[in-house]
């Protein structure tokens, strides 16, 4: 008995799909579906792709620079309070730190520059935010008179590593003399180019608030949910203490990004449900030139739920083909489309992502092999229903109707 390598009815949808016998109009019908649904599934994928990265660098900003959680009073904050000191044993919470802001003045350059001073626990803060993962040049902070300053401040002014400034405030009666240990291009502009971090203790003396503090920024554990965790510390507090999480930083933002994500995506499901509308037609041509073939199977004994799986197949071969195309093109242009970008504004001139404008300077991008799977389904389904028609006309063909066809 000789075992066929596939099903009969398989490798005849296989012969349908690119058969030598089938006149050249059906063949280029046939490529054009393949590329339509090709070309949709790229769209889908790159765009999945940008959106999700947004996202994914949006929420890594805001939570890496914010933290998850963030604890505010109405006036300041002793973070030695025994309330607040027994957060830290919460389920969910994995580290505090202490944050102090303060308007002041640094010098050089001359005249003075308006700067915010930002007054963080060097030992504390690498557990909480990425503010040290992000530093562009020097170390860390190891000593009370060291700071860091953004890129842009630096390269405004001039300052370099081991520079020294003095910082004044309306507060402290004598300016502070500080050294730039750290360089940080945190990829937000406000902070990357009006913002000074030194030790909690400086920034307390120049706010003139000692043993006090304007916020504390908490990290929760990465498998808790962020909504839990913030009801419970805001169960935990009184009514004088304003607790945020990270999402409600930036809503605006975040209802864009999502509502542009959903728009896009559905302009590009309609334009793959066309692509697979349009192979529905081109399947109705097959069957209309496969009449006398049909005919023969139906003569010698095929059964109509046969004819009937050859053009469902045959249907479904065409959209798999054209998704492993467009997978892969929409793949590559996605991990390349920094350099793409960097080509074309190297011959058109035309920036897509301006400073002034954007505080990103790539185009982020993350795959999602989960939402290629869900696109996957959602068009061997919707390829399924608009194959159906074509495919109950090819099986309800009378035999001897078909045969005289040819």
């Amino acid at each position: 008995m000789i075992r066929q390598p596939l099903p009969y009815s398989i490798q005849l949808s296989l012969t349908y799909l690119w058969s030598r016998a089938s006149h050249s109009f059906i063949r280029i019908v046939t490529a054009i579906s393949i590329a339509g649904i090709a070309l949709s599934v790229a769209a889908i994928v790159v765009i999945m792709a940008i959106m999700d990265g947004f996202a994914h660098t949006l929420k890594q900003q805001l939570t890496g620079l914010h933290a998850d959680i963030q604890i505010e009073h109405i006036h300041t904050i002793d973070p030695a309070h025994s309330t607040l000191a027994s957060l830290s044993d919460l389920v969910g919470i994995d580290a505090i730190t202490p944050t102090l802001t303060v308007a002041g003045f640094m010098q050089p350059p001359d005249p003075p520059v308006f700067i915010s001073i930002s007054g963080i626990d060097f030992e504390q803060d690498p557990n909480v935010t990425t503010l040290a993962n992000q530093l562009d040049s020097g170390h860390w902070p190891a000593k009370p008179n060291h700071i860091l300053i953004g890129r842009s401040l630096a390269n405004h002014h001039g300052l370099l590593l081991g520079s020294t400034v003095r910082i004044h405030s309306p507060n402290h009666p004598q300016p502070l003399v500080r050294t730039v240990v750290g360089i940080v291009h945190t990829g937000i502009q406000r902070l990357d180019t009006g913002h000074l971090f030194t030790n909690i203790a400086t920034a307390q003396a120049l706010s003139g608030v000692p043993n006090r503090v304007h916020q504390l920024k908490v990290r929760i554990a990465p498998h808790a949910d962020l909504h839990t965790v913030h009801a419970s510390v805001r169960d935990s507090l009184p009514d004088a203490y304003w607790v945020t999480h990270w999402m409600s930083i930036n809503p605006v933002a975040l209802r864009a990004l999502r509502l542009e994500h959903t728009v896009m995506m559905l302009i590009v499901s309609l334009i793959l449900l066309m692509a697979i509308g349009n192979m529905g037609t081109t399947l109705l041509i097959h069957v209309l030139d496969k009449t006398h073939s049909i005919g023969i199977l139906r003569a010698l004994g095929a059964r109509p739920a046969f004819i009937h799986r050859v053009f469902i197949i045959h249907g479904l071969l065409v959209t798999t083909i054209g998704l492993i195309i467009g997978l892969f093109i929409g793949i590559v242009i996605s991990y390349y489309i920094n350099p793409i970008l960097a080509v074309v504004d190297q011959f058109t001139g035309i920036h897509l992502l301006p400073d002034g404008i954007y505080y990103l300077d790539h185009i982020p991008v993350q795959f999602n092999a989960l939402g290629y799977g869900l696109v996957a389904m959602s068009a061997w389904c919707t390829t399924i229903l608009c194959a159906w028609y074509p495919a109950k006309k090819a099986a309800d063909l009378d035999p001897v109707a078909a045969v005289s066809h040819g």
